[in-house]
């Protein structure tokens, strides 16, 4: 047997493994390199990854029937079924995703390492099996198949091996923040919460934008990392106000960040049940935003949601001794509340009141929804606090724009109105989505993959959505079969038509049919667009 030309279809196949690990890298990253998460993932999705081995399993049986003697065909059938895989594995990977591969230093190191066990294993493996002799074509290619079906593996193996070298960069760089925000000194403010801390977030930097010098931290950047790589990058001498977004998927997250950034004012926006699949409850939510409070200082100031359940239990135990309860029902607590809310298809407008000195003022915006309300709240808070006048600030609100896929309203030259709310994915969040959907005339249409996330209580809020949409929306469009199985359930017992339900594979095919039956004067919904790695089309 030549064995060169073995050689070759051994790096063929190498190729076709890395390329099959390629394809499914985009995944771990959605899952924030976290290992438990992405073998959960891999778990469910078993048969997604494998889809292939069909080639494979053909050349198999090929070899078992008619070849299991022929060193030549080994050879052939080992390079045409490692190509015939790799083909396969292009088409997936080159199909439009929501979410793209980033090719960030520490992906790309990942990838390095990732590669180099892949082929180190690959060629020790054969020459363990082979041990001096001739290869069989069916142990070969039954190799072939267990290697890549244990792809998920070498992902997770590669991370392992290089999460020192990940701890010590991370490290790195954390010290530098530390150097940087101690020399810039900024006053800093950390808003967190379940939802509504990014709106809040922009919402307060448009406010303060020609008052203050400010930075705010982009887009989501809300981890502890993300924050550090802001901190390193934009942060400049002349920066007076820090405006720190701060995420967390476990306890403790938020009391990293607040010990680099340091906070002087705190935002809680609201406390609900999202992550629960990683924080298993409510309370736990609650306790791992109230680390931002714990943080400040006694000179500090906390602003909270006097509406929020949790709000009572924490508010004592705030270190600050000043403390700020906003609220949109009059709560006797709240030391700032809106009143009068008239909400329409084109904004809304209410009365804002300082309960300290009785001044008040009619605030007029473009955004929907009453939680945009409780988001101007906060933000009106901390301006004041800073120093703006509550008339200022009412100019400020006036020219606010809506925030990209947080119900922001597009209106086409066709006549149809869209709202984008696809970043939106709780209860909360999505019961005011759909409530301002109902202040439009003509057709209401919500296209919706559902809720993910919400762990035990995933079915239950997937149903209480089915059931809400039925009281408002003409036409429904489910985006997963699986996902949406709640949903269509909560619509059918809520005496909803079939006829007006439509389950699609993908918001794509979502995409399509709206635009095939969408006429002039219906207002579109696009609540919750998810992520890849919840889609029932891979």
């Amino acid at each position: 047997m030549d064995f060169a030309w073995f050689n070759f279809s051994i790096v063929i196949s190498v190729i076709a493994l890395a390329l099959q690990e390629w394809r499914l890298l985009v995944y771990f990253q959605q899952e924030e390199y976290s290992v438990s998460r992405f073998l959960k993932w891999a778990k469910r999705n078993f048969f997604f990854i494998n889809l292939y081995i069909s080639p494979l399993l053909i050349f198999l049986l090929i070899g078992v029937l008619f070849l299991h003697s022929s060193n030549n065909w080994l050879v052939f059938g080992r390079i045409l079924a490692s190509a015939l895989m790799g083909c396969w594995i292009y088409f997936y990977i080159s199909q439009p995703k929501k979410v793209k591969l980033v090719y960030t230093p520490r992906l790309k190191r990942l990838s390095i390492a990732m590669v180099l066990i892949t082929i180190g294993a690959r060629f020790a493996l054969d020459l363990f099996i082979s041990n001096g002799k001739e290869f069989d074509l069916f142990v070969v290619l039954s190799l072939d198949i267990v290697l890549n079906i244990l792809s998920p593996l070498f992902i997770v193996l590669a991370n392992i091996l290089m999460s020192p070298v990940e701890t010590s960069i991370n490290n790195y760089y954390l010290r530098l923040a530390r150097e940087k925000i101690k020399d810039v000194s900024p006053f800093v403010i950390g808003i967190t919460g379940s939802y509504g801390k990014t709106s809040t977030k922009e919402v307060l930097a448009h406010i303060l934008e020609g008052y203050k010098s400010i930075l705010v931290t982009p887009k989501s950047y809300n981890t502890l990392m993300g924050i550090t790589k802001v901190i390193n990058t934009s942060l400049q001498k002349g920066h007076e106000i820090f405006i720190v977004e701060m995420g967390a998927y476990r306890p403790g997250e938020i009391a990293g960040i607040c010990a680099l950034v340091k906070p002087t004012i705190g935002v809680i926006t609201a406390i609900g049940p999202q992550h629960l699949e990683r924080f298993k409850t409510i309370d736990n939510v609650a306790k791992a935003k109230f680390e931002l409070m714990v943080s400040l200082p006694k000179t500090g100031l906390a602003v909270f949601n006097a509406g929020d359940s949790h709000t009572n239990d924490f508010l004592l135990q705030t270190p600050c001794e000043e403390r700020i309860l906003v609220s949109i029902s009059d709560d006797s607590q709240a030391g700032l509340v809106a009143s009068n809310i008239k909400a329409t298809e084109k904004g809304m407008e209410f009365m804002v009141e300082m309960k300290g000195n009785g001044e008040s003022a009619v605030f007029v915006t473009e955004l929907l929804g009453y939680h945009n309300v409780l988001n101007i709240l906060f933000a009106s808070a901390v301006a004041l606090k800073l120093g703006l006048k509550l008339r200022t600030i009412t100019e400020k609100v006036r020219s606010l724009r809506p925030i990209t896929h947080r119900l922001k309203l597009i209106k086409l030259p066709s006549g149809v109105n869209i709202i984008d709310d696809a970043y939106n994915s709780n209860p909360i969040g999505a019961k005011n989505a759909l409530d301002a959907l109902g202040l439009f005339s003509g057709r209401k249409i919500v296209v919706t993959p559902g809720f993910v996330e919400l762990a035990q209580i995933q079915e239950t809020e997937n149903y209480k959505l089915g059931q809400y949409a039925s009281k408002i929306c003409d036409l429904v469009v489910l985006v997963g079969e699986q996902q949406t199985t709640s949903i269509y359930k909560g619509l059918m017992e809520s005496g909803f038509g079939i006829q007006n339900t439509k389950v699609v594979g993908s918001v794509k095919e979502g995409v399509e049919f709206i635009n095939s039956v969408v006429q002039s004067g219906d207002t579109v919904l696009y609540l919750n667009d998810l992520p890849d790695i919840y889609s029932d089309k891979l």
